[in-house]
Parts: structure tokens; C-alpha cells; sequence
């Protein structure tokens, strides 16, 4: 019932990501950063972005609660698991995830360039 009526309003948090990235330029949407990191490549962001703008983080406090459960996409009921994926499609489609994928072994996104990134918001809106 949540995923239904407040996902789409909440706040910042939970908003597709692709809206955060991507910006318009000459009246079209490009890619408008240099680097994607997944989740499973936080320690390496935060090391990325400490080289790249000077010591901004010192440790990334989501690791330092091992004692942490993350229900997974599995554990949700088929309905709910609908509406995710419908409300972040785009996001699936442009960033390469797999909605049957558990956890992914690497990140889709790591290595794409900021053209393809373009390419890829074109060909998943049309679609």
C-alpha cells in the first residue's frame, strides 16, 4: 500500500535516480556526470570523490553496523516488486539493472560512457 500511494510523492530519497544525473542541454537529456558508482562500490565512490574534491568522507557508516538486515527484492510480494520496477523502469533500463537479479555480481553501470549513458536515455524513453 506504501509503494502505491508514497513512493511517487516521498521526498528526495526515493526518486529514480536518472533525475538526478542526466540534465538538459540544447533542449535534450544528457548524461551530466562523470562517473557512476553502484552500491556495492561505496567504499570506492567515497575514495573517488576524497582524491577527486580533498577528504570529504572518512568512513562510509553504513558498514560499520554489521549486525544490519536488508530484506531483498525476493522477500517482497510479486505486487509490490511490480510497482518498484514500473515506477523505476527508466532507471532499470538506462543503468543496466536486472529486475530478477538478486544481487548483482558487478555494477551494469561502471565503465559506460557519459554518450552512451545519452544514448541509452533516448532509446529507453522511446521505448
Amino acid at each position: 500500500d506504501w509503494v502505491q500511494k508514497d513512493l511517487r510523492t516521498y521526498k528526495i530519497h526515493f526518486q529514480p535516480m536518472w533525475k538526478f544525473v542526466f540534465m538538459e542541454k540544447g533542449g535534450k537529456m544528457v548524461m551530466g556526470v562523470e562517473n557512476i558508482f553502484c552500491q556495492e562500490q561505496f567504499v570506492e565512490a567515497t575514495q573517488w570523490v576524497n582524491d577527486k574534491f580533498g577528504p570529504i568522507f572518512d568512513e562510509a557508516p553504513h558498514l560499520l553496523n554489521k549486525n544490519a538486515h536488508h530484506a531483498t527484492c525476493q522477500d517482497l510480494k510479486p505486487e509490490t516488486r511490480k510497482l518498484i520496477e514500473e515506477y523505476y523502469a527508466l532507471d532499470y533500463c538506462i543503468f543496466g539493472y536486472k529486475a530478477d537479479e538478486a544481487k548483482p555480481s558487478k555494477c551494469a553501470a561502471q565503465g559506460i560512457t557519459k554518450e552512451e549513458f545519452t544514448n541509452r536515455y533516448d532509446q529507453c524513453k522511446s521505448s
